[in-house]
């Protein structure tokens, strides 16, 4: 599982061995070192249960008593709890490196659509600014159209969906971007030269600013007063919709179609 993280069990490597070992197809695991298992305590523990269930042994070439005595069972639990704190440990180093970035004014993943990431052309800049953004000439003009559309007040992202595949905007992975993204862009500072990342942001980003504020600052008005008079077009039309509201969490209502027992299909309002 070379590149997965250790913290999870949603390995193919991983996922393997527990199949093999529910199927009772193997009789032994050998491993270097209990993390190379899962860096996670819960996980570790629950895959020892599944393999004692199965007569399965565990053998950890570098780790003594790996038995199950009552002591080797006792220390292969302490140890299962430090190879998740150096999980941690390294989690926490990462997203502090991360959030230097962006107090120095840098957006330290892979920016929205409209920017790309280079390699910084000047090579004697410090570590912190070997990588920049800058604006992407093949979907920077339409981002642009994007916002320039919405700022008219004429259209709603439900049509900007439809209108901005057909120019060739798309999502990472080449298909159209749902109406929950258009509205993340719509309101996203990054492209009048904020950066934000978690809890840490920048007013004064590194990279070109793409949208004027003016133009930003009159979209936000445009999508406040759309959602108060929940303008949605949605899949469904439902006689109530925007108008229903639950008096304990003060949010919308929303509907949904369930399909019931015996093929029949029924309609309910609730919260969200």
């Amino acid at each position: 599982d070379e590149g997965k993280s250790g913290g999870s069990l949603r390995r193919p490597g991983i996922q393997s061995i527990i199949r093999l070992v529910e199927e009772g197809k193997i009789g032994a695991v050998y491993t270097i070192h209990s993390d190379r298992i899962a860096r996670n305590t819960l996980d570790y523990l629950t895959l020892r249960k599944l393999f004692r269930e199965k007569g399965v042994i565990l053998k950890c070439l570098y780790q003594p008593m790996t038995d199950d005595s009552a002591t080797s069972r006792t220390m292969d639990t302490v140890v299962a709890s430090f190879n998740e704190m150096q999980r941690l440990v390294t989690a926490e180093k990462v997203k502090s490196s991360l959030e230097e970035r962006v107090k120095a004014g840098y957006f330290p993943t892979m920016p929205p659509p409209g920017y790309k990431n280079i390699e910084n052309p000047d090579k004697n800049v410090d570590r912190i600014a070997r990588r920049i953004v800058v604006i992407d000439p093949d979907t920077a003009p339409l981002v642009r159209e994007l916002f320039r559309l919405y700022a008219t007040g004429e259209f709603n992202v439900h049509d900007l969906c439809d209108i901005m595949d057909e120019k060739g905007l798309k999502s990472r992975r080449g298909k159209k971007l749902s109406p929950s993204r258009v509205f993340d862009l719509l309101k996203n500072r990054f492209y009048i030269g904020e950066v934000h990342w978690g809890a840490a942001s920048n007013k004064d980003g590194k990279h070109e600013s793409l949208i004027a504020e003016s133009v930003f600052n009159q979209i936000q008005k445009i999508l406040e007063s759309h959602n108060k008079h929940a303008c949605r077009r949605r899949k469904f039309e439902w006689l109530l919709n925007g108008y229903l509201y639950c008096f304990r969490h003060e949010r919308r209502y929303t509907a949904e179609w369930h399909k019931m027992k015996g093929g029949k299909n029924i309609a309910y309002y609730h919260c969200t």
